[in-house]
């Protein structure tokens, strides 16, 4: 059996400081409701839902080199799907929720594996981050132009019991679901699969070489990322109890792909990192500096991916190893006193 040596990408997920800060980042998770109120609470429940999208994009753009640019496209198949099936069987009560959800994820994973196929069985692969694009686009329009059965542009309300009255305890599910998918990836991308996808990310004509088919490992991660996302869009409608054409759009999915590049691509938790930073940045910004705050968002993008292509986590490795010979200095003076 051939065997990938450890890649980059792959290597970002071994033990270490980052395993510090990851539960630091726990820790902090869990005692958030502590000190906000419903308005806060609420917010960090929907960017946690978005995080779930930026999660899926990671997946397949750092860990096996696939671009997508509508993400949010199956993001918005889930929260409709919980629309519509919520209102179709509301005397299942609650259990139509989950019902939503499950049909979010297959509509999703089965729409993820058609393109896919599509594409990835031919030789128009490269071309696949225009089609993403296409279908943003496309399905904006199908959504509004819809008005009988989607709602059109005014959207689709969920019955009044579908929205949750304890947002700390929705708080907690939705946690619980972001933390179960985080860590089934890093045990997916961890495993033989993981260092396939990896080297196809490197160099896809040497793993077909080698005896892999890639393109069906392609095919099941992009339909694999495509559920997740519809499961962040499922939790998103239970949240808000509300679903419009701009979740399918294409101005999510660009915000999307903002979000991983700020935090890291390929380390998983600069995903989750970037996408609350980056939303929650955007809720203050927006109220300080009015219509200047894009505009600083924009040149700090810039500056990062210019300065740190590795985000967020590139910057804090940074910083941990320009700190780590002053604190060997310092313990080594310490010992000595």
């Amino acid at each position: 059996m051939v065997r990938f040596g450890r890649s980059p990408a792959l290597s970002r997920l071994r033990p270490g400081p980052a395993s510090v800060v990851a539960g630091i980042g726990l820790i902090a998770a869990l005692l958030a409701p502590l000190g906000l109120g419903n308005l806060r609470i609420e917010l960090l429940t929907t960017f946690l839902a978005f995080g779930l999208v930026a999660l899926s994009l990671d997946l397949i753009w750092g860990f096996a080199g696939i671009l997508s640019m509508g993400q949010f496209a199956f993001f918005g198949m889930g929260a409709y799907a919980v629309a519509l099936v919520s209102n179709e069987l509301v005397s299942l009560g609650r259990l139509s929720l989950v019902i939503g959800i499950a049909v979010g994820i297959a509509a999703a994973m089965l729409l993820g594996f058609a393109l896919s196929y599509a594409f990835f069985s031919t030789q128009l692969g490269e071309l696949f981050v225009l089609v993403t694009i296409a279908l943003t686009i496309i399905m904006e329009r199908v959504v509004v132009n819809q008005t009988e059965h989607l709602g059109g542009i005014n959207g689709i309300l969920l019955p009044y019991w579908a929205v949750p009255t304890n947002l700390t305890l929705y708080y907690f599910v939705v946690l619980t679901v972001v933390l179960t998918v985080f860590v089934g990836i890093t045990l997916v991308l961890r495993s033989p699969i993981g260092r396939v996808l990896s080297a196809i990310k490197v160099s896809e004509e040497r793993a077909q070489f080698l005896g892999y088919y890639t393109k069906w490992y392609k095919i099941g991660a992009f339909s694999v990322a495509a559920g997740i996302a519809a499961l962040g869009g499922g939790l998103y409608a239970i949240l808000t109890g509300f679903v419009f054409p701009g979740l399918v759009g294409f101005e999510y999915s660009f915000d999307a792909l903002v979000w991983v590049v700020f935090g890291g691509v390929g380390t998983l938790y600069g995903a989750l990192l970037g996408t609350l930073t980056v939303n929650f940045a955007r809720f203050y910004a927006s109220d300080i500096l009015i219509e200047y705050w894009l505009l600083v968002m924009g040149s700090l993008f810039i500056a990062i991916v210019v300065f740190f292509p590795e985000g967020m986590v590139g910057i804090g490795r940074a910083v941990a190893r320009k700190a780590r010979p002053i604190a060997r200095s310092w313990s080594r003076r310490l010992k000595e006193e």
